[in-house]
């Protein structure tokens, strides 16, 4: 049959590894009808699975497996399995009916046995979407009809209507709409959860905005009136200061006089102090004369000690060499004995060696010739034992042949026997059949014995593994548990080392210092020479109890970024650096120019400085700021001490409100979550503290997730174990039922045979037996002759197994012997390696004790000079100690007399020095008055700027040529009451107000522009709905008409009606009606099988009229067709050929006999499925076979 040029669709099919195809195979489809068969279990049906897969089956439920996995060849007795499968089909796009700018096109799956799927479109990998999307509405896909199976046709004729509903949307061309609209959907949903998450952040926004705008405004009040108090008392200070100055430049004055009175006192005394002086230089001439005698003797006797100690250790050292001289002679005469012993050993270990390798060598010979004799024995045997099973096969066939001539010769006796005696026959076989019914009786009784045990036996298993399923369920319980809190720990561990990371920048960064503190401390890490001049912030080198922290903060204001300098030079050089680098102004405390001072406190609080912690070297500045401040417990008890206070100290709160002793108090409101200058490393170190604890905690509870784990894993295994053995206990009781009825057919047979034979012994006659009883016998002598000729060969093979397993005894014993000389061989050349070894080291030693030998006859010759010398240098040290110790008794004398003369002298010179010391009492006393001024005008400094943070010369700046005048009390309480009426505020606030109105406006811009883009979605999705349903009206009433067409046809008469309620719906209705000739119209559930495939097959031809697909594959549907709807469903599918490529696979003769290419699919022991090609020029030629292997297609 001509079929005429037409366009193909579908090129090739490439499968590797996909089910039971283990070898690579391609089918080509260069024809428009392609008929795959095959017998059952070939795997024919495979290839419609992997076009399906493919295409993007996610079901392995719908590929027939259990898990997608299954999919993946899983090895036969003969051919391992694979690691993955893949698929691949191309399509020929010459008309571009596909939107890719390729004219082929390739689509690829593959799948791998760890579960990993990849998608790949000519060679480049793609998302399954993607491959969903290219064939919208093309009838190819999942909810395609290109792919027909006879589980297809179950699901058009009885599955629910949303299977059929999907069918016809695919034909009707509005899959494409319904997936946009899907999106769509989704991207409302989206929107609107959007929009709802922009109004609460909108709602919070305006509650920050309200509250941030009072506060805001607040704070403006609270700026203006706090600059004109500061104004005030900052005057109030200068007052103040000026005054304690005037104080301590008078008593200066006083102090400056008494030092002239003491000048003149000094010069009297001098002058009486130079007299002195000759007699004190000869004094110590002589002194210094004596002390040199003195330690001129005690060096001569320390030399003559010495002298004495080096002659005792000379006369040591010639002792040992003389004993060492000795040693070495003795081992010298040793040396000869021990290298005559260790080179007689090495002989003989050689000549054992070479002995051994010869007798090696002779066994591996021994052991080869064996080896030879041990391979022909196995030869021999192999070719008698494969005599003896084609002996005994021939023996079994000749059994088998004198068997039937025995039962052919019973018979005709029997036969003859019971045409003589009919009535004593029928009574024998009678007692037989009842001898053999109470035999099955028994038997029948036996199986149910065992099949009640086997039940009972299936009962307890049962219980066994449904307790073991508790026990895993409660495990599962406790994993799960785990789980959650190894979540919620990752989550806190997650949150604290967020927390820490941000701590730990803010430390680096130094955010919170003044630009300035930071660009220093930058340019210090990077800088050595600038990081040497301080030794840092303030804030960075004191500690805090966290309880103190508030209270300390107060108590240092803005100082804790002052930078701690060594002395005035290094602040200097930094400011200098500062000016030349524009970084900008900072304070500096020098240590060594910063004097503080700690009270003593007794009363309730405790002094600040007391609570912080700091290196001892910058005591001094912690006390300047904090000695002097005392810590208390609230406002009342602050109160309560200042009005008792006669120090003038400062007392803080531990919620940070200060009480300065001028009177001014400083407190409100503030955020109890600011980070603190002063703890920051501390906070770090007890957030890395905790984040170790988290990590140790969430090793453990992993540790004890994967024990669970195990614990459940191993009951599973159980469980599976019990399973397996629960399935072959049933397996076991289904055969017992299967013997049972095997037994009561034997029953019914033996029943009907009984009448058989009576009917069979009427109509036959007697026959000779004398011919049978001649076969009989000859059959016997033949078998006792192939009997004969196999005992001689089970001998003949006997004798030489006997001989071959001696061969193999004697051939591993060889092996054995083999391996032990090898072995002993390495043992001797390790043995031998080790002697030579010790000679060479034993030779070595020998040279070098004769070279030490020679060196201590050299040494011994040195010490004898060394020893004369040392005594002759000991009696001159005795001859020169005696000379030194004469001339020191004369010095002494001399030393004496001069002695009493200074004493006289040194009278005098006390009564002045009297009338000196009452003078400086009396100065001493005016000193302390100056540093009690100093003091209290340094303490006014240190307060000023602990309050405001200026110097006394900032205010002398501020103040230059003006005439301040000290407030009065009733002005300052005014400006107070202000400032506290206002209460605490802000600064921050500002500057928070304006950045919330800007977030705010930018998020009602937000909330605008998700509902413009909820609008446009809402009116895509109206737009959509209607293009959906007027589409699938449209087509479907086509279809409509067509299937009662093609349903009159195909049935030879008839009617159908697709009923379809609900069409202006997204999801109507579908319902098939059809009434075949000479029945009812009725549902398809009251047709037959055949009558319900035709009826599908009619729908399926009616949607190809009006929207064809490129291919489809008919999967065995033609199966429950009789011989008439064949041809019918045949002549049919011819119609199409032109406008689609059909891939048929069928088992029907009728169906084969339209194809163009043929395809056979077999499989042989191997459990590989292989394809066969075979095309067909024309109908009537023969089959043409590309392979030698064919395939029976009758």
């Amino acid at each position: 049959m001509d079929y005429g040029e037409i366009n193909m669709k579908l090129k090739s099919i490439e499968i590797y590894g996909f089910k039971s195809f283990a070898e690579p195979i391609q089918l080509n489809f260069n024809q428009p009808v392609s008929i795959i068969v095959g017998p059952n279990g070939s795997g024919k049906s495979n290839i419609s699975d992997a076009v399906w897969w493919v295409l993007g089956e996610q079901s392995a439920k719908n590929l027939r497996g259990g898990t997608m996995q299954d999919i993946i060849f899983a090895g036969t007795e003969k051919k391992q399995a694979l690691n993955y499968a893949r698929v691949t089909i191309t399509f020929d796009n010459e008309t571009g009916d596909i939107p890719l700018e390729y004219k082929e096109i390739s689509i690829t799956r593959k799948l791998f046995r760890n579960g990993e799927s990849e998608y790949y479109i000519n060679k480049s990998q793609v998302r399954l979407k993607d491959i969903r999307e290219l064939f919208m509405d093309t009838g190819i896909g999942k909810e395609g009809y290109s792919l027909i199976g006879q589980g297809k046709i179950d699901e058009i004729i009885s599955g629910n209507s949303d299977v059929r509903r999907e069918i016809f949307e695919e034909a009707s061309g509005v899959t494409k709409y319904k997936y946009k609209l899907e999106n769509s959907i989704r991207k409302l949903e989206k929107t609107k959860d959007d929009i709802q998450r922009i109004e609460d952040i909108l709602f919070q926004l305006n509650e920050r905005y309200d509250y941030l705008k009072t506060e805001a405004e607040k704070a403006q009040k609270g700026i203006e009136a706090s600059k004109e108090l500061e104004e005030l008392e900052l005057e109030n200070y200068y007052c103040h200061i000026m005054q304690m100055k005037n104080n301590l430049h008078d008593k200066k004055s006083t102090t400056e006089l008494m030092k002239e009175q003491v000048n003149e006192l000094e010069k009297l005394l001098k002058i009486k102090k130079q007299d002195l002086s000759p007699l004190k230089n000869e004094k110590d001439n002589l002194k210094k004369k004596k002390d040199i005698l003195l330690s001129s003797c005690n060096e001569m006797s320390q030399e003559s000690i010495v002298a004495d100690k080096r002659i005792l250790v000379l006369t040591e050292k010639e002792n040992y060499l003389q004993t060492e001289l000795k040693r070495l002679q003795r081992e010298s005469e040793e040396f000869s004995i021990r290298m005559e012993n260790l080179e007689k050993n090495l002989s003989e270990k050689k000549e054992s060696f070479i002995k051994l390798i010869q007798k090696v060598n002779i066994i591996r010979l021994e052991k080869e010739e064996i080896e030879k004799y041990k391979d022909n024995y196995i030869i021999q045997v192999n070719e008698i034992e494969k005599q003896i099973k084609q002996q005994e096969n021939k023996i079994s066939k000749g059994t088998e042949k004198l068997n039937d001539l025995i039962v052919r010769q019973t018979t005709r006796h029997e036969i003859t026997q019971n045409i003589l005696n009919n009535q004593i026959q029928i009574k024998q076989e009678q007692d037989k059949i009842e001898k053999s019914l109470a035999q099955i009786g028994i038997e029948i009784e036996n199986i149910q014995e065992s099949a009640e045990i086997e039940i009972e036996k299936a009962n307890r298993l049962k219980q066994h593994i449904e307790e073991i399923k508790r026990r895993i369920i409660k495990t599962e319980e406790v994993a799960h548990s785990l789980q959650i809190e190894i979540s919620k720990t990752e989550a806190l561990s997650q949150e604290k080392r967020s927390n820490y990371s941000i701590l730990d920048n803010m430390y680096k960064n130094y955010e919170g210092y003044y630009y300035s503190v930071q660009q220093l401390m930058q340019e210090s890490k990077k800088r050595k020479e600038v990081k040497e001049l301080f030794l840092g912030v303030l804030g960075d080198l004191i500690h805090t109890d966290i309880k103190y922290q508030r209270a300390i903060d107060a108590a240092l204001g803005s100082a804790v970024q002052n930078i701690i300098v060594k002395d005035e030079d290094a602040a200097k050089t930094i400011i200098d650096y500062l000016k030349k680098n524009k970084i900008g102004r900072m304070t500096f405390l020098p240590i060594s120019k910063i004097k503080g001072k700690k009270i003593s406190w007794n009363l309730e609080g405790v002094v600040a400085s007391s609570v912080v912690q700091f290196d001892n070297q910058i005591k001094e500045i912690v006390e300047s700021f904090l000695g002097r401040t005392i810590l208390v417990g609230n406002m009342d008890l602050a109160i309560r001490l200042r009005n008792s206070d006669k120090q003038n100290l400062r007392f803080i709160t531990l919620d940070g409100e200060v009480f300065n002793p001028i009177g001014s108090i400083i407190g409100g409101y503030s955020k109890s979550g600011k980070s603190s200058l002063i703890n920051r490393k501390h906070s770090l170190d007890i957030l890395k503290k905790e984040l170790e604890d988290i990590e140790h905690k969430l090793v453990e509870k992993r540790r004890s997730f994967e024990e669970t784990g195990k614990k459940i894993k191993l009951e599973k295994e159980k469980l599976s174990d019990l399973t397996d053995a629960l399935r072959n206990i049933n397996v076991s009781i289904e055969n017992r039922k299967k013997e049972e009825d095997t037994l009561n057919l034997k029953y019914a047979l033996l029943s009907d045979n009984l009448l058989q034979l009576k009917k069979k012994w009427e109509e036959k006659k007697i026959e000779p037996e004398k011919d049978l009883l001649q076969d009989v016998d000859n059959q016997k002598d033949i078998i006792q002759k192939d009997k004969e000729f196999l005992n001689l060969l089970e001998e003949k093979n006997l004798e030489i197994k006997v001989k071959s397993d001696e061969t193999l005894k004697r051939f591993y014993q060889k092996v054995n012997e083999l391996e032990i000389g090898n072995r002993d061989i390495s043992l001797l050349k390790n043995d031998i390696g080790s002697l030579e070894d010790s000679i060479q080291t034993l030779f070595q030693s020998h040279t070098n004790s004769m070279q030490l030998m020679k060196k201590l006859i050299e040494d011994n010759k040195i010490l004898e000079n060394d020893l004369i010398k040392s005594k002759s240098e000991k009696d001159e040290l005795e001859k020169s100690l005696n000379i030194a110790r004469t001339e020191l008794e004369g010095n002494q004398k001399k030393c004496n007399e001069i002695e009493e003369i200074i004493v006289q002298k040194t009278n005098e010179s006390e009564k002045i020095n009297n009338d000196l010391l009452d003078i400086r009492h009396r100065m001493e006393i005016s000193a302390i008055q100056v540093s009690g001024y100093e003091e209290k005008l340094e303490e006014l400094t240190v307060e000023l700027f602990s309050a405001y943070s200026y110097s006394v010369e900032d205010l002398e700046k501020i103040f230059s040529g003006k005439s301040p005048s000290t407030v009065s009390k009733a002005k300052l309480k005014s400006i107070r009451d202000t400032v506290k009426e206002i209460g605490y505020f802000s600064i921050a606030s500002i500057h928070e107000f304006q950045e919330v109105l800007k977030e705010k406006e930018f998020t009602e811009i937000q909330l605008n522009d998700l509902n413009q883009s909820k609008e446009d979605i809402t009116e895509i999705i109206t737009d959509l709905e209607n293009r959906i349903i007027f589409q699938f009206e449209k087509e479907t009433s086509q279809i409509k008409l067509r299937f009662q067409e093609v349903f009159h046809s195909l049935f030879g008469g008839g009617q159908a009606e697709l009923v379809i309620e609900e069409v202006c719906s997204l999801k109507p209705i579908i319902e098939i009606k059809a009434q075949p000739p000479g029945k009812n119209l009725q549902n398809l559930s009251l047709l037959s099988g055949g009558e319900k495939t035709l009826t599908a097959i009619a729908l399926l031809f009616a949607i190809f009229s009006i929207r064809p697909t490129p291919f489809c594959i008919l999967d065995e549907i033609d199966a429950s067709l009789d011989e008439t709807n064949i041809g019918r469903y045949v002549d049919y599918l011819t119609e199409f050929h032109k406008e689609i490529q059909f891939i048929v696979i069928t088992h029907r003769k009728r169906t084969m006999e339209m194809a163009d290419q043929l395809y056979g699919v077999t499989m042989d022991d191997d459990g590989i499925s292989k394809v066969l090609s075979l095309e067909l020029s024309e109908r009537e030629n023969d089959l043409y076979v590309e392979e030698s292997r064919g395939y029976d297609y009758d």
